[in-house]
């Protein structure tokens, strides 16, 4: 059964960017989740990190079929499309592009931002943290009633 894989990807006011992600079950289970500072960066590289770090992530932990969501399409366009040549992420894209060439099951989807609640929640729990990686085993406090709702497809307004 595949597991699911969710991130998201902020830029703060002073252009401070973050990434959080959350790896799960199709039905809603926790399998771990993850949250990181970049510095000053745009919202294009946070979530190419994102995804970087949580491809990495599965691998470590011996994910090998995976659904991919994002809500990026420019994101999605750069990993699974011929990368242009001199773009100016092309190191991080490269490394995406090798970890998508290990002999796993990984399937690039697009999602809508109101599905990913989950993934927004860990951005505000570790929004405070200037640590380049934070990774969590089991459920963060109040992230177990919004994996219900993923579960459940509810859409959360945008705010």
């Amino acid at each position: 059964m595949p597991l699911h894989f969710r991130w998201s990807a902020t830029r703060g006011p002073q252009g401070a960017a973050r990434f959080r992600g959350v790896v799960r079950t199709v039905d809603g289970s926790w399998r771990l989740g993850y949250a990181g500072h970049l510095g000053i960066a745009d919202n294009l590289c946070a979530e190419l990190f994102a995804i970087l770090h949580g491809l990495t992530l599965c691998w470590d932990h011996g994910f090998r079929e995976i659904d991919l969501f994002s809500d990026s399409l420019l994101a999605l366009g750069l990993i699974t499309k011929v990368l242009p040549p001199f773009h100016r992420y092309g190191s991080v894209i490269g490394r995406v592009k090798a970890l998508l060439q290990r002999p796993w099951q990984v399937r690039c989807q697009h999602i809508l931002r109101e599905g990913n609640a989950v993934a927004d929640y860990l951005a505000k729990h570790g929004a405070s943290s200037e640590s380049a990686l934070l990774v969590w085993d089991t459920p963060v406090q109040g992230a177990v009633s919004l994996l219900r709702a993923d579960r459940m497809g509810t859409l959360f307004m945008r705010v």
